[in-house]
C-alpha cells in the first residue's frame, strides 16, 4: 500500500457527525428515555441526570398518541368526539384504497365538492389482548445483515493490517449495536380493545373524516377494535427496564471510546472504520424512509382485523348532501333519532329549509325502507308547500335531487356487493 504522511489522521468526530450523527444520538436518547420511565438506581440517575420523559415506550415508538375522527354509533347511540390511533390509521387506509364500487360519473348528477364513502363489513372479532406480528419483517431482517457483514469484513481487514485500535472499535460497535438492537427489539407489540357487553347491539356506525366517510358494519366487538382499540409495546423487564439501562450505558461507552481510540489507529484502519460507519448510516437512512403509518396500517388491517378486499366497497358521491343520504341508507334501518344525529353531524346546517329537507328524507326512509325493499328503494317526496316559491322552493328541489342521486348510488352499491 502507498506510504502515508506521518501524523495524518482523519477527523473521525466530524465524519461521524456527518454520517448520521443525529440518528445515533436519537437512538441513544430513545434508550435513555425508555429507561427514564422505570425506577432506575442512583448510579443511573447520576449518569443520566437530565433524561426525563412522560412518555412510555409505546408513545416513544409512535404506536399511539394520535387522535382519530369522530365516531357515531347508529344502534348503540355511542358518540365519540375523538377516537384513537387505530381509528386514524384505519381511516387513512380506507382513503388510500384506490378501487371504487360506485363512481359519481355513473350517477349523472351535479358535482360540487365530491366526497367518498367507504363501507366496511367487519367479520372478525380480534382477541381482547393479543400479540401481533408484522408482515415482511423477515425481509427487513435480511437487509439488517448487510451493515453487520460489512462491519465484520472491515473488522477482519483491520486485524489483517495489524491495526488493533480500529479493529477493537469496530468490534465494539458490532457488539454494542447488536445488544442494543436485541434488547429494544425484544419488546412485544400487543393490540387490545375493550370487551363489550354480551347483549350489546350491533356496532354499526360512522367514522367522519374531513374528506372521507367510513361506515363500519359489524358486531360491537369488531367495531370497538377500531374505535377504542390500540397498540402497546411491552418489555419483559418493566417497570425497572434494567436491560435498557445497560444498553444506554453501553452505547454511551461505545460513543466515547470510538471518538478517543480510532484516531490512534492507522489511516487505512480509520478509512475502514468510516466504511463500516457509512454502511450503517445508509441502512439507518433506509429505515428512516419507511412510512411508519403504512406499516402500522398493514398490521392493523391484515393481522388484527383480518380484512379482505371483498369486505370493502368504496363509493364516490358528487356532493356532501348525497354522501350524507347514502350513509343513512347504508346504516338503515335504525331509529330515526339516531339517523338524524348522524345526518346533523355530516350536515350541520340548521335553517328552516334544511330542516324541512332532513325531515322529508328521514320520513321516506322510515316509511319505505326495509331490507326487503333496499334493492328498489327510491325517494317519493311529497309536493312542496303551495306557499313556497322562489329561492326556497328551488333549494328544496336541489336538495331532493341530491337525495335521489344518493338512492341511485345505493341501488348500484347493493347490486354490486359480492
Amino acid at each position: 500500500m502507498p506510504s502515508l504522511p506521518d501524523g495524518f489522521n482523519l477527523d473521525i468526530s466530524g465524519v461521524a457527525g456527518f454520517l448520521g450523527g443525529e440518528a445515533s444520538v436519537a437512538a441513544s436518547t430513545t434508550a435513555h428515555m425508555i429507561y427514564a420511565q422505570s425506577r432506575p438506581s442512583r448510579l443511573f440517575r447520576a449518569l443520566y441526570p437530565g433524561v426525563e420523559s412522560n412518555q412510555d415506550p409505546t408513545s416513544l415508538f409512535k404506536y399511539t398518541g394520535s387522535l382519530g375522527p369522530r365516531f357515531s354509533g347508529v344502534h348503540s347511540g355511542t358518540v365519540l368526539q375523538q377516537t384513537g390511533h387505530a381509528a386514524r390509521l384505519f381511516l387513512r387506509w380506507c382513503a388510500n384504497t384506490p378501487s371504487y364500487t360506485v363512481h359519481s360519473q355513473e350517477i349523472g348528477h351535479r358535482v360540487t365538492i365530491p366526497l367518498t364513502v367507504t363501507v366496511v363489513h367487519l367479520t372478525h372479532i380480534p382477541e381482547w389482548t393479543a400479540p401481533v406480528r408484522q408482515k415482511n419483517r423477515d425481509q427487513r431482517s435480511m437487509l439488517a445483515a448487510l451493515p453487520t457483514l460489512t462491519s465484520l469484513a472491515t473488522c477482519a481487514l483491520c486485524g489483517k493490517l495489524g491495526d488493533w485500535f480500529c479493529f477493537s472499535m469496530i468490534l465494539l460497535g458490532i457488539v454494542a449495536s447488536g445488544i442494543a438492537a436485541g434488547v429494544l427489539g425484544s419488546g412485544q407489540l400487543l393490540f387490545a380493545h375493550p370487551r363489550p357487553f354480551a347483549l350489546a347491539p350491533p356496532g354499526d356506525g360512522l367514522l367522519e373524516g374531513e374528506e372521507e366517510l367510513v361506515v363500519l358494519k359489524g358486531a360491537e366487538g369488531m367495531v370497538n377494535a377500531i374505535t377504542r382499540g390500540g397498540f402497546s409495546l411491552q418489555f419483559a423487564s418493566r417497570p425497572t427496564y434494567n436491560d435498557v439501562g445497560f444498553c444506554s450505558l453501553l452505547l454511551t461507552i461505545q460513543f466515547i471510546a470510538q471518538m478517543l481510540v480510532v484516531p490512534q489507529g492507522t489511516l487505512h484502519g480509520q478509512i475502514l472504520f468510516i466504511v463500516s460507519l457509512a454502511c450503517s448510516w445508509a441502512y439507518n437512512s433506509y429505515l428512516s424512509t419507511l412510512d411508519r403509518d403504512a406499516l402500522q396500517q398493514d398490521i392493523l388491517v391484515t393481522a388484527v382485523l383480518k380484512i379482505h378486499d371483498n369486505q370493502l366497497q368504496k363509493c364516490a358521491l358528487g356532493t356532501r348532501v348525497s354522501a350524507a343520504v347514502f350513509v343513512l341508507l347504508v346504516l338503515a334501518p335504525a331509529r330515526t333519532e339516531n339517523l338524524r344525529r348522524v345526518m346533523d353531524n355530516i350536515i350541520p346546517n340548521d335553517t328552516f329549509i334544511w330542516n324541512k329537507w332532513k325531515l322529508d328524507v328521514l320520513d321516506c326512509i322510515e316509511r319505505d325502507f326495509s331490507r326487503e325493499t333496499q334493492e328498489d328503494f327510491a325517494f317519493r317526496f311529497l309536493a312542496a308547500p303551495a306557499d313556497w316559491a322562489g329561492e326556497a322552493s328551488a333549494l328544496l328541489e336541489v336538495l331532493r335531487g341530491d337525495a335521489v342521486a344518493a338512492a341511485k348510488a345505493y341501488r348500484l352499491y347493493v347490486a354490486r356487493q359480492v
